[in-house]
C-alpha cells in the first residue's frame, strides 16, 4: 500500500490532543484537530492503543514519531507511528487484536496491543499461548 505523507510529528505533538474513548464513534467538527492544513480526526481507537504504550509487545521496538499520511485513493489524513529497526529503516507500529477477530476477538481496547507490523504478521491469526 502506498501513502501519501504530509509530514512528521513529535509523540507529544499528538497524544495529547487524542480524545477519550467515549467519543469515538460520534461525529462534528469539535473532533477534529488542523495538522499541516490537514483535518485529521483524533479519535482513533488506534491512537488510544498508541497511548497506552509506544512499544511492539513482541519485540520491544519503540515507536518514535508520527507521520501524518493517507492511502493514495482516500481524501482522509491520519497518523501512523513509527520507529526505526537496527538498519535504520522506518517501521510501522500497528493495532493487534491479542484475539483475533477471525477467532472471536472483539474491537475493544481490552482486545488491543501495539505491535509492530513484521511482528504482527508473523502472529498472523494466531492465538498467543495457544497455537504454535
Amino acid at each position: 500500500m502506498t501513502l501519501l505523507r504530509a509530514g512528521q510529528y513529535r509523540i507529544d505533538e499528538v497524544l495529547p490532543y487524542i480524545l477519550p474513548d467515549r467519543y469515538h464513534r460520534k461525529g462534528g467538527d469539535n473532533f477534529f484537530r488542523i495538522y499541516d492544513g490537514k483535518k485529521v480526526r483524533m479519535t482513533s481507537p488506534r491512537y488510544h492503543c498508541f497511548a497506552a504504550s509506544l512499544k511492539c509487545c513482541a519485540c520491544g521496538l519503540e515507536g518514535l514519531f508520527f507521520a501524518l499520511e493517507r492511502n493514495l485513493t482516500s481524501v482522509l489524513w491520519h497518523f501512523n507511528l513509527y520507529g526505526y529497526n537496527s538498519l535504520g529503516e522506518e517501521i510501522l507500529l500497528t493495532k493487534d487484536h491479542i484475539r483475533p477477530r477471525s477467532r472471536g476477538g472483539v474491537d475493544h481496547q481490552s482486545n488491543y496491543r501495539t505491535m509492530c507490523l513484521p511482528c504482527n504478521q508473523v502472529k498472523g491469526n494466531t492465538l498467543p499461548g495457544l497455537d504454535r
